[in-house]
């Protein structure tokens, strides 16, 4: 069994690496974008309950696609 300082420790790095993500610097040009959403449930304050995963997806012009970013909400347009 994992101890309480053991998850909090990869959490840590695991924020660590979302942040990273989330923060890089975007190159080239995506002309298309497609925003989706989906709704993952999520422990919050000891209730369970919906929230909104919004991604946004990027096309290259070579047809490559590439996530963007993403951000969880209340709903889709918190999200935004």
């Amino acid at each position: 069994m994992t101890s309480k300082s053991e998850v909090s420790r990869i959490c840590k790095e695991l924020d660590d690496v979302v942040v990273g993500f989330k923060e890089r610097p975007l190159e080239g040009q995506f002309p298309y974008v497609w925003l989706d959403a989906t709704f993952p449930k999520v422990r919050e304050g000891g209730r369970v309950r919906s929230m909104a995963l919004v991604v946004a997806i990027g096309i290259r012009k070579t047809g490559d696609r590439e996530v963007l970013g993403f951000e969880i909400g209340m709903s889709e347009g918190r999200c935004l």
